[in-house]
């Protein structure tokens, strides 16, 4: 019996024969075009130096385990080379840099802004905020958000960090010699305070919400990190069925339900005509803003579409809604996306960099040991220039290498 025959008695085994034929040649076709269309990238590639992977997965065994797992993975190869290095994961490439000129292109570059697939893990959460979006939509919000944070606003806030500070000191003594996690208490102030300056809400009625939401972040960072080394996890309809998913979908209940408040209070804040002007402390002979960190501007420090008046700034939470108010093309969604950003990468950040910085501190303790003067002058009596006088603890400087040493980006 021929081919053709045995084909006409079995048509099922004809319909998979020309499904092959025809499937075959398109997945070649597929091939040829992603490589030609990789060309360019793989030729660039080759450039980097990086070790050697094994064919079609390269290093994709350094991903599994967990995240602590992972990171020593990635470590040990990174000691490998020097300031550059490249690791293929599957078709996938990492490029890791240690240069600070290097790091410097990258983060002062205003064109590339397109974020890696793996932010989109964070889209549930932070929508298209700053974090995750790019193009003219990245341009223009951060044009009307960066004047609220000018160095000016912040050092207005000094004595809201100075209360808070105390606070938090107050909290972490009655564990009384015992061992604790001081990035609890950390991420609790530095939500409180976010919540008391950039958001205008007063501590009297915050009740236990800027625990809640601290504790709710940091478990919400501990999903993303394993979407980001469990491949099983990173798509998004079998996480969904995960007991990550369902744990992921209550925290954002919490995390939102926070951020919906605040907004919602703030509105009906800004309609009874209430709003929280920011004194700006202007050198009347030189007509220029004086501060501590000078030499620490950002490019935008000079643009002032968000003054108000002379001498006077809104808040972050009070421009955004009074810019929607005022006819600028910005959405409640858009609103509630840049404020869940602002609390996430204003308060993280700053709770890990400060833990670490106790932790140091605690690990070396002969410079607990050395009081400095202008320490005590601080903290038991208001000084009139509190933010020039900090720069000159002793203590401060040890802020420096310890950032150096726990990297928080």
């Amino acid at each position: 019996m021929t081919a053709a025959t045995a084909a006409m008695a079995d048509p099922s085994a004809s319909a998979t024969n020309t499904l092959l034929y025809l499937l075959v040649p398109a997945l070649i076709l597929y091939f040829v075009y992603w490589k030609l269309q990789r060309r360019r990238f793989l030729e660039l590639a080759e450039t980097i130096p990086g070790p050697e992977g094994y064919p079609v997965i390269g290093h994709g065994f350094a991903i599994l385990g967990n995240p602590l797992r992972v990171t020593e993975r990635f470590i040990a190869l990174c000691q490998e080379c020097t300031t550059i290095m490249k690791v293929w994961i599957f078709h996938k490439m990492l490029v890791f840099i240690a240069d600070p000129r290097d790091i410097e292109l990258i983060l002062g570059n205003s064109t590339h802004l397109e974020k890696a697939e793996e932010y989109r893990f964070f889209k549930p959460w932070l929508g298209d905020g700053l974090l995750i979006s790019s193009g003219q939509k990245w341009k223009s919000h951060r044009k009307l958000i960066a004047p609220t944070f000018h160095l000016n606003v912040l050092k207005s806030f000094v004595d809201l960090f100075n209360a808070n500070s105390r606070a938090v000191c107050e909290k972490m003594a009655k564990e009384n010699g015992k061992t604790f996690d001081c990035h609890d208490y950390m991420s609790e102030c530095t939500v409180e305070i976010l919540l008391e300056t950039a958001m205008g809400v007063s501590k009297k009625t915050q009740d236990k919400s800027g625990y809640e939401y601290a504790m709710a972040v940091m478990k919400m960072c501990g999903i993303l990190t394993l979407r980001q080394t469990q491949i099983w996890l990173r798509p998004d309809w079998l996480f969904g069925l995960t007991k990550y998913g369902k744990q992921q979908v209550d925290l954002l209940g919490i995390i939102h339900g926070l951020t919906k408040k605040v907004i919602k209070r703030k509105k009906e804040e800004m309609t009874s005509g209430d709003r929280k002007y920011i004194e700006s402390s202007v050198n009347p002979e030189e007509n220029t803003v004086t501060t501590a960190f000078q030499g620490l501007r950002d490019d935008l420090d000079d643009q002032d579409e968000n003054d108000v008046g002379q001498k006077k700034r809104l808040a972050f939470l009070d421009m955004m809604v009074q810019s929607a108010q005022d006819g600028v093309v910005l959405t409640d969604d858009e609103i509630k996306e840049e404020v869940d950003t602002i609390m996430f990468e204003g308060h993280d950040t700053t709770a890990a960099g400060s833990s670490f910085f106790l932790c140091l501190m605690g690990l070396h303790q002969n410079y607990q040991m050395k009081p400095d003067p202008i320490f005590k002058t601080l903290w038991y009596k208001r000084t009139p220039n509190m933010m020039e006088s900090a720069q000159n603890i002793t203590q401060a400087h040890c802020n420096t290498p310890s950032s150096e040493s726990f990297t928080v980006e």
